[in-house]
């Protein structure tokens, strides 16, 4: 993705003093022989010592050697020159293993020889080392006091318990820099350390406003002090500041999972929520929160709060921001609907706000992604920075946007930057836009990110399932478009590609090669409500002259008789408007005594009508021998028909015969020894369908259709 942010240079330790922190100009190292790669005698150079000591080259942070202090006599200093109102950083690394040991900072400003006592708490403080497997750092950011001249650089190491253990020493440095003027920043060292014990109280911020924080800890971490935030805790624990009366342009700050659970984090400004930044399984790691653009004039309150309670507990250290500038601030451009919006080109200095609502059609939860519409226009809403807390569903409203726009992989994306609160309505119907596929193929920029639906289209894929990332050609017989399945985790993934004429809601994006249509749920696919019909003419041709009346049934007509007209050549035909589809089809003819047979009492015919309306296997059949005489339908009485469980069948004759068969022409039953005028059939046994019953008698042939219904 394109980084749309401008670059903001943090400095990024431990800070503390009345001025501002920003960008830094890093000057030389004004310690001599920092590093103790430098020795003389078994003593390194420039350094005064009232201890013991020794050149280590085992346990080693930078170059080639370290020094070992031992926990006796125990001061080693050196004397740095400075000048008065500069700032500096002051730091050096340890490693403490050993218990019976522990060092740490005795310095002070000097004014000549003279002992400034400015300062004590940082240059001074009562914390020593504690044993680690690791090398630690201190590091502090300090103005020099305005007459200072020098800064007298001591580290002592103390027996602990009366042992004489030792703590390794390296990287020592004195750095002048020159922080930015505007601004503010908050680095927790004024709150209290508070242990294990989870707190509510205040502190004086160093922007000078009072601070407030509920459930929370005050511990060291980073490089200083820092505050920690709780985890379910009643109250849901946060930290605010006081009112910062001049504004915010930029803010940014670092943060750390503390513990196991991951982190969800909310930066908010004058209770909008700006941004939300989270961890994934990176407890231990100190994060960066870059830039983050607010540019709020006036009076303005920082709050940082987790966004469910039982997110992890995460710390929070080094916050900076800037003061508002108006001629930083970006553009506000009021837009009156999306389509407006869509009209203007993306730009990263333009903040563009839309009051009336827009209707979510579909959530992609995992990608922080709304697709968002109106009556005139779609777009997809991109929460890449976590600011929308709502969780928006299918059919919310949505009122109040503001956010910049961004174009990627073809796509338009609005992205928020803030939460305009809950939904400003629920339910609402979501009407597609009835499009064909040439409009959809020819017009994907005016309908991008809309909901749209599709008639009477079908997949040019024949069998197989859907698969993830996969496309398949949707076509209506004249235009085409890739159907693809673009949505991880949709419900029909490894569901058959249906066939036969579909009907299809979907999303309109757009990818490299053009257009792309995809179905948001199962749901969205459905069998077209009036499939395409293509005119098939059915023939008998009666090579035996003597029909005087032929009807068809089958598939197409629900196995209801469909009359055949004649033609002066004996052909009878009959012409049907059939979907696109697999069919089986029976004729049966009369004499003109009101008898009639089956032409095919043991088989059928079957065609397949194809998307194009292309026709293969038999829909003529010839009809050369002529049937055996068949009795009068109308005396032949089979009832109840629909059927339950039982079937009577009456003829004034004797059956000698009865058959069942389904519509596939298959005979299911069949019973050759009747000898009865009256037939009692269970039924009960056939799976609810039609069915075809044949009655045989000694004078004829008669066929009934028949219904059979679940008891």
């Amino acid at each position: 993705m394109d980084n749309w942010k401008r670059s903001l240079q943090v400095l990024g330790l431990i800070v503390l003093g009345v001025f501002a922190v920003g960008t830094v100009q890093a000057q030389s190292n004004l310690v001599r022989n920092g590093y103790f790669e430098s020795w003389t005698n078994g003593l390194p150079d420039h350094w005064h010592f009232e201890t013991t000591t020794a050149q280590e080259s085992g346990e080693v942070l930078r170059g080639s050697f370290s020094l070992a202090q031992m926990a006796r006599i125990n001061r080693m200093w050196q004397v740095v020159e400075v000048e008065g109102g500069k700032h500096y950083t002051i730091s050096y690394h340890y490693y403490d293993t050993d218990a019976d040991a522990a060092g740490g900072l005795y310095a002070y400003w000097l004014k000549g020889e003279e002992k400034l006592g400015d300062d004590a708490e940082f240059l001074r403080p009562e914390a020593l080392s504690e044993v680690s497997e690791e090398w630690q750092e201190f590091k502090v950011s300090l103005a020099a006091p305005p007459e200072a001249d020098g800064l007298h650089l001591e580290v002592r190491t103390h027996g602990i318990g009366g042992g004489e253990g030792q703590v390794y020493y390296d990287d020592f440095s004195v750095e002048q820099f020159e922080p930015i003027t505007d601004g503010g920043h908050e680095t927790f060292n004024h709150m209290e350390l508070t242990g294990n014990t989870y707190v509510d109280g205040t502190f004086l911020g160093q922007d000078g406003s009072e601070w407030a924080f509920v459930q929370c800890r005050g511990l060291d971490a980073f490089d200083g002090r820092a505050i920690m935030l709780g985890r379910s805790r009643d109250p849901q624990a946060y930290v605010e500041s006081g009112v910062i009366p001049d504004g915010i342009g930029v803010i940014s700050f670092e943060y750390m999972q503390n513990f196991s659970t991951d982190v969800n984090l909310q930066l908010m400004v004058n209770g909008q929520v700006v941004a939300t930044v989270a961890t994934d399984d990176q407890e231990g790691e100190v994060l960066h929160s870059g830039e983050v653009e607010v540019h709020a004039p006036g009076e303005v309150v920082i709050k940082f709060m987790s966004r469910y309670n039982s997110s992890g507990q995460v710390v929070i250290d080094n916050v900076v921001w800037t003061d508002y500038d108006e001629s930083l601030a970006p553009v506000v451009a009021e837009v009156s609907s999306l389509a407006d919006l869509r009209e203007a080109a993306p730009d990263e200095e333009t903040i563009f706000v839309l009051d009336d609502e827009v209707i979510v059609s579909w959530r992609l939860a995992l990608e922080n992604r709304y697709f968002v519409q109106d009556e005139t226009a779609g777009v997809v809403l991109w929460d890449k920075n976590g600011v929308l807390e709502e969780d928006y569903a299918m059919g919310d409203g949505i009122s109040g946007l503001r956010g910049r726009l961004i174009e990627s992989d073809h796509m338009l994306y609005w992205v928020p930057l803030e939460c305009p609160g809950g939904a400003s309505s629920q339910g609402n119907e979501q009407v597609p836009l009835q499009l064909s596929l040439q409009e959809l193929a020819t017009s994907e920029t005016e309908y991008q990110s809309r909901l749209a639906e599709v008639q009477d289209v079908y997949f040019s894929t024949k069998g197989g399932v859907f698969t993830e990332g996969e496309c398949y050609v949707l076509t209506d017989g004249e235009a085409e478009i890739n159907f693809c399945v673009a949505f991880a985790g949709s419900d029909y993934i490894g569901t058959p590609i249906p066939e036969g004429d579909l009907k299809i809601k979907g999303l309109v994006i757009s990818g490299e090669n053009g257009p792309v249509f995809t179905a948001r749920s199962l749901e969205d696919i459905r069998i077209s409500d009036s499939p395409r019909a293509f005119a098939v003419v059915f023939t008998v041709v009666d090579d035996s002259e003597t029909l005087k009346q032929v009807q068809m049934a089958g598939d197409m007509t629900n196995w209801d008789f469909v009359s055949m007209l004649e033609d002066p050549a004996h052909n009878w035909s009959v012409t049907l408007n059939i979907p696109p589809g697999s069919y089986a089809w029976n004729a049966a003819g009369s004499d003109g005594s009101g008898s009639s047979f089956w032409m095919m009492p043991d088989s059928h015919l079957n065609i397949t009508v194809d998307q194009d309306g292309s026709t293969t296997g038999d829909n003529s059949y010839v009809y050369m021998v002529v049937g055996e005489s068949a009795i009068d339908l109308s005396v032949v009485k089979v009832y109840p028909n629909p059927a339950g469980t039982h079937l009577f069948v009456e003829s004034p004759a004797p059956i000698e015969q009865i058959r069942v068969m389904n519509t596939a022409n298959q005979v299911i039953y069949t019973n050759s020894q009747v000898n009865s005028d009256v037939y009692e059939l269970n039924v009960g046994r056939f799976a609810p369908g039609i069915y075809m019953v044949q009655v045989e008698t000694l004078t004829g042939m008669a066929l009934e259709k028949v219904q059979v219904e679940t008891p």
